[in-house]
């Protein structure tokens, strides 16, 4: 019989894992703060329904406890009770499903679709995606104005989702491209919900490319080089070769996993361009509404499948089965946005119905070819939870329930793997939870909905970060408070995570070298935080 899983002794014995940590890291100790108790934090239970971890093992639970921002523990119902407070919160699930909360890693809801009309203000964006049971975006091209309109928005506490921006190098949509600007901004991260990981660089999908092979070849090794994390499009085969190359040159031989580079839509891509990405590990971030929502959205790419060599077009499930890190997303509001009956456009259920389907998206039923591509629910529910947090360095703490993580969450109203294909379009989002707030409850489903406002009324979490370096690189300042990330070749911003992780994570990158900063930890809004202080390590 499994029994309840455990957190991480990191996140909820601070003060002794902190010192360990510290005496082995960094051969100093530093300095420790520990609130009075950790029992004075809200807690709920969800239990009685299905919970679907995204882990691979268990793939699902019977109860879960959170602690105001956090997953404590996942297991069985009665373990998970007894391990509560008496104050604790119950939410009968009814049979319902939790699962973590969907992240579209290829969106453009900030930016495209107020060019477009789709709506009236960035506020407007964060309720409809969070309806839909979104609680991450990454929001590819941004331009310095949309960057600052995001700025303004998580610093009024408005921004209610978590946003990964990737600046638009070329942007073909910006009058004013950012990509001369690239010198003044550095991948930063300016609190749990806003942050700027890499570039985005745009190709175009016919031979008239709007960079060639030669620039390829310079360029992304030299972003590489600035720490920078690439998206760039490839919607043909021939782009394919040119990228990957380029990553060749790039990565220097070694794999993707400290970078964790991406190929945007991958539209065309052969056998043995299949096993380079694996190989290397460069990512690939596919639309699940691709190939059926060509038909009628996107002549240039439906002529893609005309000149490409036959089985090579929309490779989902090959690449899935190859080894290839995927991810799969909507580019709302590009593609697919025709008014249907059933879920909304760019909504995680639109896009799971037409992965497993592929139906077109007139509801036309799916050629031959297409269908030799379809996903299972099972995998196309991981590209859009856990995929997508491994893309951007969180899948410590986000993507999946398990202990230690941030309990984004959403409730549906069915289980995905567990009802006939043509019943997934009647999936109802009924809440999702960001951070331990529920940030949308469907109207009726209250009893569901822990709190009006969340279990954490008013709060909203601020960043802490700490610094780890490569000894052998050169020192480093850093400042006792800090609102920035920065990855450079030899240090290395981490947020929210413990020190083992963070000097885990450069030791894998720069060898076993790597040492943590001086340290204090604070309770703000995690169970163990851990930030800058003065920079003591010689």
């Amino acid at each position: 019989m499994r029994k309840i899983r455990e957190p991480n002794l990191i996140l909820l014995h601070c003060l002794a894992a902190l010192a360990i940590i510290l005496l082995t890291a960094c051969g100093r100790t530093g300095t420790v703060a520990v609130p009075a108790t950790i029992d004075a934090m809200p807690e709920i239970v969800f239990h009685n329904g299905t919970i679907l971890t995204m882990e691979d093992d268990p793939t699902q639970v019977e109860a879960v406890l959170i602690r105001g921002e956090i997953i404590v523990a996942a297991g069985e119902t009665s373990d998970i009770l007894a391990r509560s407070g008496a104050g604790a919160t119950l939410v009968d699930l009814e049979g319902r499903t939790l699962l973590p909360g969907f992240i579209d890693s290829h969106s453009h809801r900030f930016g495209w679709a107020f060019t477009g009309g789709e709506y009236e203000t960035p506020e407007t964006a964060i309720q409809a995606a969070l309806e839909q049971g979104w609680t991450g975006l990454h929001e590819l091209d941004v331009n310095e104005e949309l960057y600052e309109t995001l700025r303004a928005l998580d610093e009024q506490g408005q921004l209610r989702l978590r946003v990964a921006g990737y600046l638009g190098i070329n942007s073909p949509v910006w009058d004013e491209p950012i990509g001369d600007q690239l010198g003044a901004y550095e991948p930063t991260i300016y609190s749990p919900y806003l942050r700027i990981d890499g570039v985005k660089i745009f190709m175009k999908p016919d031979s008239q490319f709007y960079l060639d092979k030669e620039t390829l070849a310079r360029r992304l090794p030299q972003l590489h080089d600035e720490s920078w994390q690439i998206a760039i499009e490839s919607l043909n085969s021939r782009s394919q070769e040119m990228i990957l190359d380029a990553f060749e040159i790039a990565l220097e031989g070694g794999d993707n996993s400290t970078s964790r580079h991406r190929i945007e839509h991958a539209v065309a891509i052969t056998d043995e361009q299949v096993d380079r990405m694996a190989d290397m590990g460069i990512i690939a971030s596919i639309q699940l509404n691709v190939p059926a929502s060509l038909q009628s959205d996107a002549k240039a790419l439906r002529q893609v499948i005309q000149q490409e060599p036959e089985g090579t077009v929309a490779r989902w499930r090959d690449l899935i089965e190859a080894g290839v890190p995927v991810i799969g997303n909507s580019d709302f509001p590009s593609i697919d946005m025709e008014v249907i009956d059933g879920p909304a456009p760019g909504s995680p259920i639109r896009l799971l119905y037409r992965a497993v389907t592929r139906t077109w998206a007139d509801n036309r039923p799916p050629e031959p070819w297409m269908l030799d591509q379809a996903l299972t629910a099972a995998q196309a529910l991981r590209l859009m939870t856990i995929n997508p947090a491994y893309t951007t360095f969180d899948e410590d703490i986000l993507g999946s329930i398990a202990p230690g993580k941030l309990a984004d969450l959403v409730i549906l109203s069915a289980n995905p793997m567990a009802i006939s294909t043509g019943e997934l379009p009647g999936i109802e989002v009924v809440m999702t939870m960001v951070g331990g707030k529920v940030e949308w409850c469907r109207p009726g489903y209250e009893s569901l909905c822990p709190g009006k406002n969340g279990p954490i009324e008013g709060h909203r979490p601020s960043l802490q970060l700490f610094h780890v370096r490569d000894a052998q690189g050169p020192r480093l300042s850093a400042n006792a408070v800090t609102s920035s990330t920065h990855r450079s070749g030899a240090s290395k911003w981490i947020w929210w995570s413990d020190p083992s992780i963070a000097t885990k994570r450069v030791s894998a990158s720069r060898g076993e070298s790597a040492r943590a900063e001086s340290m204090s930890c604070n309770w703000s809004w995690a169970p163990c935080i851990c930030r800058t202080g003065t920079p003591t390590v010689s």
